[in-house]
């Protein structure tokens, strides 16, 4: 006779029981740890944004204080604990006057207010303590709990010690018009009114922005100005053209500075960057061996007052006997005089800009291909690169096609206008091989076949059709018996 252990089943299930108890802490301990986590988080993110406007808000204020009354004291708060939203900020001004030793008076320069200074520090939580030091408090151990706004004040109308100065302000922006902050501004004006030299380095603030009193050079343009920031272009004023030592118009020239005048300049710095250039062919993927080719293009320099109209001149342009920039063997990276050294070396990476390839010497230099397109591209010209700073995902920029290849190349223009015609529906077929395959043309008016890499077209005659709405349809037919890359041009009536 067997007896059942009831015991057992009990004890089994109690440990069951327990084990599911435990696994159920942990994963709500887990959750709960992470859920505190992103509240605050999230408090911490409203705590910052209230602290960047209540700088804002600050500097706004003194801006509209007299120029004379910036400094701490019973109209200025030097340090102040400000309540929003039952949370408590603290609020720290710091005006400093600025002496620039190389403006008027030289060494002998007794006045050390040529232009202010303003931060103004936010913080909260840790760096909030009242009893800590303005200086500690500001300190680098309370960065996370800290925003700070900086500012430029200069006198009005930018006068200095009884000298009729002017205003230099100088903002640097990139080409989506987006401030440059902490760029390294250079001024220098050698000759400057009354046989004065100028000379000050200085950098942009949140705004982009740097706002100088300086002596003015009221006739001629003498200020020259340098801006450089890692990871940008570098950006220089130059000579006007002149017919003689200057032979183009540059997009900055020197500047002038007039006596109790505001001279407002913007320069743009664009960032600059790696870009990898190799032959693909059309399914993109690498062609084997050398491929030699040049490009012209990058930066917008100047312009040619020689031509009518005027030539935009760029950083890489035959007119200035550099054009011959040469790439060969795999990928390589484009690159222009980013630091305006006069070299194209290792230090130079791309900058935005058009770059346009000489596509009769890249197909005479390399008779096995045929070029296709670059890509980004303008949409208008298929040889010209368009970098914007943004790589794609894919690698191919640069497509051609192998003529050794088994293939076709089918090009629609419109028959009236030989303009490209774009999304044209090519079909090519051959019944008794089996072969059938769509395309739509690009926006140069061109497509590939076979478009399917483990499909190849094979040598024979194939029936093609091209039809688009609102144009003609054409059924005609192509014969690639003799091997290698066949062209097909045809002009459709639309």
């Amino acid at each position: 006779m067997f007896f059942k252990n009831k015991n057992k089943s009990k004890g089994s299930t109690l440990i069951e029981a327990l084990a599911v108890l435990t696994i159920f802490s942990i994963a709500a301990l887990s959750f709960y740890k992470m859920y505190t986590q992103s509240v605050v988080l999230i408090l911490e993110s409203k705590r910052r944004l209230v602290a960047v406007e209540l700088a804002k808000e600050r500097m706004e204020q003194l801006r509209n204080v007299p120029y004379d009354s910036l400094v701490v004291g019973s109209k200025i708060t030097e340090d102040e604990v400000m309540d929003v939203n039952n949370v408590k900020f603290r609020i720290i001004t710091e005006i400093n006057s600025i002496d620039n030793p190389m403006d008027n008076g030289g060494a002998g320069d007794t006045n050390t207010n040529d232009y202010k200074r303003v931060k103004i520090y936010v913080l909260w939580t840790k760096a909030l303590d009242s009893g800590v030091s303005k200086t500690d408090a500001v300190g680098s151990d309370y960065a996370n709990y800290r925003v700070e706004l900086a500012s430029t004040f200069i006198p009005p109308a930018g006068q200095e010690g009884g000298v009729d100065y002017g205003i230099l302000s100088i903002n640097a922006v990139n080409s989506k018009g987006e401030p440059i902050n902490g760029a390294s501004v250079s001024i220098t004006c050698t000759g400057c009114d009354g046989g004065s030299n100028f000379s000050a380095s200085e950098t942009t603030d949140s705004n982009g922005n740097v706002t100088l009193s300086v002596p003015p050079s009221t006739n001629t343009e003498k200020y020259h100005i340098t801006i450089e920031k890692s990871g940008y272009q570098t950006t220089k004023t130059y000579e006007k053209y002149n017919g003689g030592s200057q032979n183009y118009e540059p997009l900055n020239t020197h500047l002038i500075v007039q006596s109790r005048k505001r001279t407002v300049e913007t320069f743009v710095v664009d960032e600059v960057f790696d870009f990898p250039l190799q032959v693909m062919d059309p399914y993109c993927f690498p062609i084997t061996g050398n491929q030699t080719f040049n490009y012209t293009g990058g930066r917008i320099v100047g312009t040619n007052p020689a031509t009518t109209p005027n030539t935009t001149l760029y950083a890489l342009d035959t007119f200035f006997g550099n054009t011959a920039v040469t790439t060969t063997a795999g990928s390589t990276d484009v690159r222009t005089d980013t630091n305006l050294d006069n070299t194209i070396d290792s230090s130079d990476k791309a900058s935005m800009g058009i770059y346009e390839l000489n596509v009769s010497d890249f197909e005479a230099n390399n008779p096995n291909l045929t070029f296709w397109k670059m890509m980004p591209n303008d949409g208008i010209h298929r040889n010209k690169l368009a970098l914007n700073g943004v790589l794609s995902l894919t690698p191919c920029h640069f497509i051609a096609m192998d003529e050794s290849v088994d293939s076709l190349e089918v090009i629609i223009t419109d028959s009236i206008t030989n303009l490209p015609i774009k999304n044209a529906s090519i079909r090519v077929q051959n019944t008794t091989l089996g072969y059938v395959a769509s395309e739509e043309t690009d926006e140069f008016g061109r497509t590939y076949f076979p478009n399917d890499k483990n499909v190849p077209l094979l040598p024979s005659t194939y029936n093609v059709r091209i039809s688009k709405s609102g144009c003609s349809t054409i059924d005609t037919t192509i014969d690639t018996s003799s091997g290698g890359l066949n062209s097909l041009p045809l002009g459709l009536s639309c």
